[in-house]
Order: C-alpha cells, then sequence, then structure tokens
C-alpha cells in the first residue's frame, strides 16, 4: 500500500467492500491520525453516518460540476433517443431547477 490509502480504498472501507487485509491496512493508517486521509474521507463519512439535515452542504464547484454532469447523463440514458428529447441543456436546467425548488407542502 502506498503512503496513503487511495480515495477508492477510503469509500470501500467505509462501505465495508475492502478485502480483510486493506482493510486492515487502512484502518491501521487511519488510527495513526493521518489528517490527509480524514478529510479525504469526511464528505462520504458525514453522508453516511450523519441524519439528512434540511439543508444540504454546498460541494465544491468541482464536484458540484461533476455532479450535475452525472444526473444529465442518466436522464439522458433513461430517456433513450426519443424525437422530443430535451437537449443536455435542457435536462440541466430542469434538473437544477428541481435541485433548487422548495420542498412540496407536506398536508
Amino acid at each position: 500500500m502506498t503512503p496513503h490509502p487511495d480515495q477508492a480504498a477510503l469509500e470501500g472501507f467505509l462501505r465495508s467492500s475492502l478485502p480483510a487485509r486493506e482493510t486492515r491496512a487502512v484502518l491501521a493508517h487511519l488510527l495513526r491520525g493521518c489528517k490527509h486521509c480524514q478529510q479525504l474521507m469526511t464528505p462520504l463519512a458525514t453522508a453516511m453516518l450523519l441524519p439528512p439535515s434540511k439543508e444540504a452542504p454546498a460541494l465544491p464547484p468541482d464536484l458540484d460540476a461533476a455532479y450535475e454532469a452525472a444526473i444529465s447523463a442518466a436522464f439522458a440514458a433513461v430517456l433513450g433517443s426519443r424525437p422530443d428529447q430535451p437537449t443536455a441543456e435542457e435536462l440541466d436546467g430542469r434538473v437544477r431547477l428541481l435541485l433548487t425548488s422548495p420542498p412540496p407542502d407536506d398536508q
């Protein structure tokens, strides 16, 4: 293992999907108090371990752009190639509207 586990190993550790040997190595590394790896794990660990809050924390711009691209790609894949299919820009606008709109009133 390199001096720091890579992002995939840290995520695998949190998801309990690593082989036992890798799990022990990551755990040993973290128990030494590695601040670098703790910072890498914080967003995922927070999302996994804390109850959801009313307001989602803002993502850094690069992660926000990657998230938006993934959502747009997912919508495009689900919609297929219909003649009335909206463009990627239209889908992106619709997704942004959904994500920024207030939740409906529970009645």
